[in-house]
């Protein structure tokens, strides 16, 4: 690993990094931008992550649609696929904004049959949470659903721990830890790398529908403040996107 900060550091050694997932995070995050092989492998090598990783994953993303590639000279020049494009865009305003990805809230939903929709988190084998615009109980037979609203706000802890296992909650915490000790003296070359492992990490954590279901019942938890810290500092950094990656 070549870069010395230490917050780029405890991003690394948070959790396992898998190299396909970072680079459909990096391409994510560059607007249709395309790069070469090599900056790619100079960005990524930043943090240790050797060249024939590099080349694995790329191979995989290509066959699975998410890239593709333009053979030019002796370079070859990468960017995100019509596909990749279009599921990127489809959560774009869940990683980047600020308000809750679920506007009209949640709901416990008693149901006598596991719900369909990928967004109900169970809490015992027939009780839900699930967010009031993909709840489908007053479409179904009242003997098979029931809702109902959470009428004193005190959450216990088992419930909150349920929806953010400690493991989350700890990455956000350093999340925030880093993004608030953000050196203004950093090379290009380590503001770039800061910013795509933020966003990765911030990434898994605003694709689980938990940690909007926790941000909503307990606004001042850790979730809340890590996306607050986070989406402030990628749209103070988003000049960075710009600099060429050397």
């Amino acid at each position: 690993m070549q870069s010395k900060d230490p917050g780029i550091r405890q991003l690394v050694e948070l959790e396992t990094l898998k190299t396909w997932s970072l680079i459909v995070t990096l391409f994510g995050d560059l607007d249709g931008q395309e790069l070469t092989g090599s900056q790619i492998k100079s960005l990524l090598g930043h943090i240790g992550i050797k060249p024939e990783a590099i080349r694995t994953a790329l191979y995989r993303l290509k066959s699975d649609g998410w890239i593709r590639s333009e053979k030019r000279g002796r370079e070859a020049f990468y960017k995100l696929s019509r596909k990749g494009h279009e599921q990127t865009l489809a959560v774009t305003d869940d990683i980047y904004g600020q308000s809750n990805r679920y506007r009209d809230g949640w709901q416990f939903v008693y149901h006598k049959d596991k719900p369909t929709t990928h967004d109900a988190i169970s809490l015992s084998k027939d009780l839900f949470v699930m967010p009031v615009e993909r709840n489908t109980c007053k479409d179904n037979n009242v003997q098979q659903c029931l809702s109902f609203n959470l009428v004193d706000n005190q959450i216990p802890d088992w419930f909150v721990a349920k929806l953010a296992p400690e493991p989350i909650q700890r990455n956000a915490s350093t999340l925030i830890a880093v993004v608030s000790d953000n050196p203004a003296d950093y090379t290009v070359q380590d503001a770039l790398v800061l910013r795509l492992l933020v966003l990765h990490h911030w990434r898994k954590l605003a694709l689980r529908p938990a940690s909007w279901a926790l941000m909503w019942f307990e606004p001042s938890n850790v979730l809340t403040i890590c996306q607050q810290s986070v989406t402030t500092f990628l749209c103070d950094t988003n000049r960075i996107k710009a600099e060429s990656i050397k």
